[in-house]
């Protein structure tokens, strides 16, 4: 989708605004050349107002537009994005100690959740005025019955560090193992929505917006 526009890519000034080494990771196997520039928002938004979508498309919104206004000169593409997982409508981010980290997948253990993962893509006029593309990824998961004792060395061996749920599906013997389904794109679920950003930013290419 995007091979045909690579070297085009490849020349423009790109910022990944996010200090995630799984998002690093993704953007590097797309071929991408970009520079990371982490954002200075606050992800403290108030999430009983709003919808899990909503919560992850404006935390996915304030990080690009405080990039947008701190970064001088301006880059020709900025994108953003943020990641959670939900149960029913409860919202889990990263876990800030082992105690949340435990309950986060005791409570997933057995049962089918959604991860969402909010992206903007940012790019800006002559003027630095940026436009700002957002849209919302969500796919589903479903886990296996996770013994307390496989969660407690998980746990140990600080897998959940950084990881929205506890978990990391790309951590083989470890979070790769409790997924027993996936519906969606895969790559959503480690941190970055792959298909539909690069169908968005190839429709930008066409268009003539980059």
């Amino acid at each position: 989708m995007l091979l045909p526009h690579l070297k085009k890519l490849q020349d423009l000034d790109v910022v990944l605004g996010s200090g995630s080494v799984r998002r690093h990771e993704i953007f590097t196997n797309m071929g991408l050349k970009y520079r990371v520039v982490a954002s200075s928002f606050e992800e403290t938004l108030e999430k009983s107002t709003r919808t899990p979508a909503e919560y992850v498309r404006d935390t996915a919104l304030g990080k690009a537009n405080a990039l947008a206004e701190s970064l001088s000169p301006k880059p020709q593409l900025l994108v953003t994005a943020d990641t959670v997982v939900v149960l029913g409508e409860r919202i889990l981010e990263k876990p800030r100690s082992l105690e949340s980290g435990k309950e986060m997948l005791m409570s997933l253990s057995g049962k089918t959740h959604e991860v969402m993962t909010g992206v903007c893509i940012v790019t800006f006029a002559n003027d630095g005025s940026p436009s700002i593309d957002s849209f919302v990824e969500v796919s589903t998961v479903t886990f296996a019955e996770i013994d307390q004792e496989i969660i407690d060395v998980y746990l140990e061996q600080g897998l959940q560090t950084g990881k929205a749920g506890a978990y990391g599906i790309q951590d083989g013997l470890g979070g790769a193992t409790f997924v027993t389904g996936i519906e969606g794109d895969y790559f959503n679920v480690v941190g970055f929505p792959v298909h539909p950003f690069c169908k968005r930013l190839s429709q930008k290419i066409v268009a003539g917006a980059l």
